[in-house]
């Protein structure tokens, strides 16, 4: 038996949306069963999709909520890589259950038209966005650590680490390799001796090793870190930014740095201390990051617009910040 669009039920992904509102976000299309041939705009809506075409996928595998293989594979030289072009059809054996449906209550599914396989290789599967309440609020965990987090390896390198943090935070979605790491300690200046910078030149150096961010310096000047200056970057974290910012470490009492990557939903901060003696892999409060901040002059935020690598990376902060965008625009288009 044939089967037209519109014999193909309305679908709803983990959040309620139906096909109309997936479209207007960006999602694609349905699928053309006829003949069991992808239609041309979901093809073409492929090739464009900006989440594909950094990433190409090996081996076999159908696409869809519940595949998550194959994994990905990225270009040794860094460049994206278009996934191959091939011919697709609708993977028989794939059903998604009607909404509200137990994924294993029998033949009675609908085949699910956003699921394909290839016929000569297959495209890597979409990643589950995590869940964005308060329309947009970015909320972290401490599980987000595993998408950045690299203690440093010197006495002298807090400043070079923390934005090396920031960089895979926006751009990698995994901490960073020793030979990143040597690279933000070209950056920083910090071979030999300790950071000697100005706030200005932390937001220049992380616009330097990282393409296409944007920065803000919050200067208070020095020993005024204060309620104003947790207000501001509450603010600048809400929004799913980020931050470096520069301490007193509490296991030294020297000048130190370390990376605001977010908030939890109990308040709470999540940081990346490139001191590793410090106990910050749990969130901390912010009566003790402000103590920590207090003494020194402010802190840097930073975020990205464009994607990358780390926006198809669950848990890190250009995959919250991505996703509580386009959640955004979905409430802005409901209330309109």
């Amino acid at each position: 038996m044939r089967l037209n669009n519109s014999m193909v039920p309305p679908q709803l992904d983990a959040m309620g949306r139906s096909n109309s509102q997936l479209s207007r976000a960006g999602y694609p299309p349905p699928l053309t069963l006829e003949n069991s041939v992808a239609n041309p705009d979901q093809e073409a809506w492929r090739r464009s999709n900006p989440f594909d075409k950094h990433y190409v996928g090996r081996g076999a595998g159908a696409i869809g909520p519940y595949d998550r293989s194959p994994n990905p594979q990225y270009r040794t030289d860094g460049a994206p890589q278009e996934a191959p072009a091939g011919n697709y059809r609708v993977a028989s054996n794939n059903f998604e259950p009607r909404y509200g449906q137990s994924p294993y209550a029998g033949n009675n599914q609908y085949e699910n038209p956003y699921r394909r396989t290839s016929l000569d290789q297959s495209l890597p599967p979409a990643d589950r966005y995590p869940r964005v309440e308060n329309s947009g609020t970015v909320f972290r965990s401490s599980s987000d650590r595993n998408s950045f987090y690299a203690p440093q390896n010197d006495g002298n390198s807090c400043s070079a680490f923390s934005m090396a943090m920031m960089c895979s935070d926006w751009s990698t979605g995994r901490p960073a390799s020793n030979a990143e790491s040597s690279r933000w300690k070209q950056i920083a200046g910090t071979i030999g001796h300790g950071y000697r910078g100005t706030l200005d030149q932390v937001a220049s150096n992380l616009r330097q090793g990282i393409p296409d961010l944007h920065t803000k310096v919050y200067n208070y000047g020095m020993g005024r870190v204060g309620p104003q200056a947790m207000q501001d970057l509450n603010r600048e974290l809400a929004q799913g930014h980020t931050a470096v910012a520069k301490v007193i470490n509490p296991h030294t009492g020297n000048p130190h740095y370390i990376y605001i990557a977010g908030r939890t939903q109990n308040g709470e901060y999540i940081i990346g201390d490139p001191d590793r003696k410090n106990p910050h892999h749990q969130p901390i409060s912010g009566q003790r990051l402000m103590s920590m901040m207090s003494r020194r002059d402010g802190f840097v935020a930073g975020w990205k617009d464009s994607m990358s690598m780390a926006s198809r990376a669950p848990g890190s902060a250009a995959n919250r910040y991505a996703m509580a965008r386009y959640t955004g625009e979905d409430d802005q288009r409901a209330r309109v």
